[in-house]
């Protein structure tokens, strides 16, 4: 029997999750929701027989669906979640998962209370490199680490407005948080410098670059390097760097692990897309009614927020020309 799926928010992601879902034989997608008619009528085009909606209220009241995609804006959220819950409906979230903590919490309980099959779209925690990156710790003493998001300015409009996206660290850098997290347990957040200046376009307000100092459990220490200001011709760098006491491991985002030790290199590339694999994972889970095939649940997921909010809190930001 086929799982039927509604998807919320046909934005670049949900756009992303429905061609992903279409690859499998065993998902049927019946329903689509945004109030932005041209995508929702691109997407219909893929899926004649869904049906459209212009406001999840609806379709969560209306459809009789196994799960729902919640791919929306970070201040878009709104009631959701809590309206899939009393529906009994799983959810696959895409991060981040909101804005306001408080909110967070009553979305937390709400999904507890229901037992319901849930995951949150930290999708890198299902690539296969992860497991190269956990046998190299059984064997390797890690002292620092050194995460980064150095990249371009995403076109979306919203993402270029705090109130909007929250900003670089908690949209985009969220996943190097919970990669790290995911590893090496919870972190201190001891400091956070942020810059603006780089950047002059109207109605933006992000921070173009910012750097933040970290502790973690046993005395591991650690950056976060992120940064949105790369012009279009140079290559972004995202990833993790582990320095450890006979080694060192590189992890390129989405791409590969490069393992140093002397004069030694060992290369791991991804062949296998982990959005993929986590969606996968998570179809799977609502079949068999077993929360334990996710790795990425939301109380977990709300302490990444909680991370990355903190940051921003702390931050203190100056204008280029001070500097």
């Amino acid at each position: 029997m086929k799982s039927k799926v509604g998807i919320v928010g046909l934005g670049w992601f949900g756009s992303f999750h429905l061609d992903q879902l279409l690859t499998m034989d065993d998902v049927e997608v019946v329903a689509l929701c945004t109030a932005n008619t041209e995508r929702i009528e691109k997407a219909h085009e893929k899926v004649p027989h869904a049906k459209c909606f212009s406001h999840h209220k609806e379709m969560i009241e209306e459809m009789d669906l196994d799960a729902i995609y919640i791919c929306v804006t970070p201040s878009r959220h709104e009631d959701i979640e809590l309206l899939a819950a009393k529906k009994g409906i799983a959810m696959y979230i895409e991060k981040p998962i909101g804005l306001c903590l408080d909110e967070v919490k009553n979305i937390e309980l709400a999904i507890s209370t229901s037992k319901l099959i849930h995951s949150v779209g930290y999708q890198e925690r299902y690539s296969a490199l992860v497991g190269v990156i956990q046998n190299w710790l059984k064997e390797e003493t890690p002292v620092s680490i050194r995460g980064k998001w150095i990249d371009t300015m995403p076109d979306a409009p919203w993402w270029r407005q705090m109130h909007l996206s929250g900003g670089q660290v908690v949209e985009q850098a969220t996943h190097i948080i919970d990669m790290m997290r995911y590893l090496f347990g919870e972190m201190e957040i001891i400091q956070s410098l942020g810059v603006k200046g780089y950047i002059k376009q109207p109605n933006y307000d992000v921070v173009d670059a910012s750097l933040s100092l970290l502790y973690f459990p046993r005395g591991m220490i650690g950056t976060l390097e992120c940064g949105c200001y790369l012009d279009k011709n140079q290559a972004s760098d995202i990833g993790i760097e582990i320095q450890g006491v006979s080694s060192k491991l590189v992890y390129h985002w989405q791409q590969q692990v490069v393992i140093t030790k002397g004069e030694t290199e060992e290369i791991y590339t991804q062949t296998e897309s982990s959005h993929y694999r986590s969606s996968r994972r998570f179809i799977e889970a609502v079949k068999q009614q077993n929360q334990s095939l996710i790795l990425s649940n939301y109380s977990d997921a709300s302490k990444t927020l909680a991370s990355t909010m903190r940051i921003n809190e702390i931050m203190e930001v100056k204008k280029k020309e001070e500097l």
